[in-house]
């Protein structure tokens, strides 16, 4: 009777456990979907130009998608014309660190900083990570391409 009792209290810890498991998993699914949907929400703003909009957006899905997000806010700040706050948020992208992480946004941020401040120092940074380029995917490549163009 007892191996009976014992067995079916293990079996109920069982369940319970693995139920809240499941709900842990389901509330993160959530929340990452919560994240996708801001973050698509602060793109579709900023290409209707609702600059406001698309930075509360943008500055919840940091925790998330941080590196995409300060791109897109310092993009925002840069069409806004506010050069300072946009310089700030670029050099921050421009790192050699950012290229192991995302070499798009490094590449953008250099471009950026390049029209914003008419330094060619940026264009020399892309340049010295040129190998580093040329092994990346064609995405990378082709902003590069249309930059040397303009």
């Amino acid at each position: 009777m007892i191996k009976y009792i014992l067995f079916g209290f293990l079996f109920v810890n069982t369940l319970f456990a693995a139920s809240n498991k499941n709900i842990e998993d389901l509330h993160l699914t959530q929340n990452k979907l919560q994240q996708i949907l801001w973050f698509n929400k602060g793109v579709l703003e900023l290409k209707n130009n609702q600059f406001n909009k698309a930075e509360y957006f943008f500055k919840k899905t940091l925790d998330y998608n941080k590196l995409p997000s300060i791109l897109n806010i310092a993009i925002i700040k840069y069409k806004q014309k506010k050069y300072p706050e946009a310089i700030k948020l670029f050099k921050l992208l421009s790192t050699s660190s950012t290229i192991d992480e995302n070499l798009y946004i490094y590449l953008s941020a250099n471009i950026y900083l390049f029209y914003i401040t008419k330094s060619h120092k940026y264009l020399k940074k892309i340049k010295s990570n040129f190998s580093i380029i040329m092994d990346s995917n064609d995405r990378s490549k082709m902003i590069l391409a249309d930059t040397y163009i303009q």
